[in-house]
């Protein structure tokens, strides 16, 4: 039987470097950065190096976009599955949290503690003031050395101690509830 065009091309080009499957892990990062989370797991099917790669971003954005796609009981499932079986640092973490009900602030909670495991320094927690109550940051957030802090309709009420983590940014609107709590410091 004779080769068709097609498989002859395959079959020469078979041998030639797969320059997509090469490059670093940090550049195939990077591509990530600019897609969506659905659109970088999609991929996942490029290539066998490329399989896990998403799960692996140290960039987690789940903005009101994604959030709004489904239902919130999917949304809920879907960020924690992929929370979840991430591997390594996530160091940005931004989610559009409005459509989760404040009953469900738990499932919210978990996500943070997780987070607060896993080297987060950037982080945006979006509540837009559709009827929902604040979310209260919890407590272990507080110990993070975040550099980065945004929050909407949310609560920030550290804790007296709070010196061990140094926020080089956070941005409060205007619609932010803050709580200040002063400690004096002994001078030696």
């Amino acid at each position: 039987m004779a080769m068709t065009d097609s498989c002859k091309r395959l079959a020469v080009g078979g041998d030639k470097l797969d320059m997509l499957t090469d490059l670093p892990i940090n550049v195939i990062h990077q591509i990530q950065d600019h897609m969506s989370i659905e659109d970088a797991a999609k991929l996942s099917v490029l290539s066998r190096a490329w399989r896990y790669v998403w799960a692996s971003n140290p960039k987690l954005v789940f903005n009101a976009q994604f959030c709004t796609k489904r239902t919130p009981s999917d949304t809920r499932d879907i960020i924690s599955t992929i929370l979840f079986q991430h591997h390594g640092a996530i160091k940005t973490f931004l989610m559009d949290i409005s459509i989760i009900h404040s009953s469900q602030h738990l499932v919210v909670d978990r996500w943070m503690l997780f987070l607060s495991r896993n080297g987060l320094v950037n982080l945006t927690l979006q509540n837009q003031n559709n009827g929902n109550a604040p979310y209260k940051l919890p407590s272990y957030v507080y110990g993070v050395g975040l550099e980065r802090l945004v929050l909407s309709n949310c609560i920030f009420r550290p804790p007296c101690s709070f010196r061990a983590v140094f926020v080089s940014s956070i941005y409060m609107p205007q619609n932010f509830q803050y709580y200040l709590c002063i400690a004096v410091l002994p001078l030696n």
